[in-house]
């Protein structure tokens, strides 16, 4: 006769500073404090504003990616099309620029391609049940391909002032613009990971060694219809992240 096996959840337990300080964000911090502090006093000009503002830009394109990157990491998947669907959006905003079209009309090209791609791999992914992995390698391929029949050997050039200057400009003359974009899209994906419709679906994807660990005491847990809308949404912003990099 087999008896259930329990498990007990244990509450959190009293803060600790020797936990704190084995943590790994931790050690992240003192990094940068100690880069901070060489910085200031090997180079006078270091913590100038201006500087500091300056080297925003060497993060801040990244930092696009690897935002919606990290969601798909949460949710137990992963994109290696980012080049693709770099270069096909890249080369869809070129073409356009030959065709006369104003630098509102290319932005919103580019991201409208790199919605369209991150939706298609976002539906192969979900619909089809194909390991991301597997779809992301291929579609890199394709949108890599796309690029190379439309532009060959060639190069478009001559883009608007304008354009140029939404990526490269500043914010009352001191704060890059790609900043501002790359915090309000890190503000958007915390707020939207906070959000009930959004958050536990992508933490539900974690959670099969936990569901395992309490089925026999509290039952098999309820499946999350949302999941897969929720995966291909990430899908869908990974590519116009990608876009907006352009």
């Amino acid at each position: 006769m087999s008896s259930a096996i329990k498990h007990a959840i244990a509450d959190r337990g009293a803060f600790r500073w020797s936990t704190l300080l084995r943590r790994w964000e931790t050690l992240l911090l003192a990094v940068l404090v100690l880069v901070v502090a060489l910085g200031s006093v090997s180079l006078k000009e270091f913590l100038d504003p201006n500087n500091l503002a300056d080297s925003t830009f060497n993060f801040s394109e990244k930092a696009l990616i690897a935002l919606a990157m990290t969601l798909l990491i949460i949710v137990r998947e992963i994109d290696v099309s980012v080049a693709g669907i770099l270069a096909v959006a890249a080369v869809a905003m070129g073409y356009a620029n030959t065709q006369g079209v104003p630098a509102a009309g290319l932005a919103a090209i580019g991201i409208g391609v790199g919605a369209i791609c991150g939706g298609l791999n976002g539906l192969l992914v979900t619909r089809f049940g194909i390991p991301s992995i597997v779809v992301t390698i291929g579609t890199m391929s394709l949108y890599r391909g796309i690029a190379l029949v439309v532009l060959g050997d060639q190069a478009y050039t001559n883009y608007p002032d304008t354009l140029s200057d939404w990526g490269q400009g500043y914010v009352f003359g001191l704060i890059p613009r790609e900043c501002w974009i790359e915090k309000a899209r890190m503000s958007d994906g915390l707020i939207d990971f906070q959000h009930p419709a959004f958050g536990p679906n992508c933490q539900i994807k974690n959670a099969r060694t936990f569901r395992s660990a309490l089925s026999s005491e509290l039952g098999p847990m309820p499946r999350c219809r949302r999941r897969n809308r929720t995966k291909s949404s990430i899908h869908v912003c990974q590519g116009i992240d990608r876009s907006q990099r352009e």
